[in-house]
């Protein structure tokens, strides 16, 4: 891992920072649950102000990652990896609901917006590798029409919180198991072809299909990485 500090840039809020890379410690379980969360040493380690770490803090309470004890301090909130896995079933019905309303509403801009991105990203798969990222901002924008398009900003907020821990969940888990992404790349076409054809219940059901299925290899893959650690750990003693 990235020394903590150097993980930080200018081009991003502070706060948002911050509470990323707490989120990324909490989820890989180098803070493990129950351990108090201070202020001032997490400041000190990423060499910011303490005010940044209380916005941070405070996100990630909303979130439910962290709680906090009256005149005692925040601490790890006890996540599982099943509890993850529910947050992903409940992002991918409220998507569900912003692609039942966006079929309706979709302009042909907005269509041809998402056509395009997907063919950007089709050159990309045969080096999936190598391209991770770039499919992956290709992959967000297509989701981002969808929800813009659903024109609810109560539903767009709520996604976006869900959203902001499922894919801090996704990105740890697959740095050791990375998914072939040819299936997904394969359900958003087959979810563009019913928002094109205006069909409402079709999208609803073919977009949470897509993200329970991912959420599902995303899990198993962070029982596999927990699992090895837990391996590495014990054979070390």
């Amino acid at each position: 891992m990235t020394e903590p500090a150097k993980q930080i840039v200018a081009s991003r809020p502070l706060r948002e920072q911050v509470a990323d890379i707490i989120r990324g410690m909490i989820l890989r379980g180098e803070l493990g649950p129950g351990e108090q969360l201070s202020e001032r040493a997490i400041g000190q380690m990423l060499q910011v102000s303490t005010t940044p770490v209380k916005e941070a803090l405070r996100t990630l309470q909303a979130e439910g990652l962290i709680y906090t004890k009256p005149r005692s301090g925040s601490y790890v909130a006890d996540i599982s990896i099943d509890d993850m896995l529910k947050i992903a079933f409940m992002r991918s019905s409220l998507e569900g609901v912003a692609a039942y309303y966006a079929s309706a509403a979709l302009t042909e801009a907005q269509l041809d917006q998402m056509r395009q991105l997907l063919d950007a990203v089709e050159p990309l798969l045969p080096d999936y590798r190598t391209h991770q990222e770039e499919i992956h901002q290709h992959n967000v924008a297509f989701h981002n029409v969808i929800r813009q398009a659903a024109g609810n900003s109560y539903l767009t907020n709520q996604i976006e919180t869900l959203r902001t821990i499922d894919y801090s969940f996704r990105r740890i888990a697959q740095m050791s198991y990375i998914e072939e992404p040819l299936p997904a790349h394969r359900e958003h076409r087959e979810i563009l072809s019913a928002l094109e054809g205006r069909q409402a219940d079709r999208s609803e059901a073919l977009m949470v299909a897509h993200i329970r299925r991912v959420a599902v290899y995303v899990a198993d893959c962070a029982k596999a990485l927990r699992a090895k650690k837990a391996l590495d750990k014990s054979e070390g003693t």
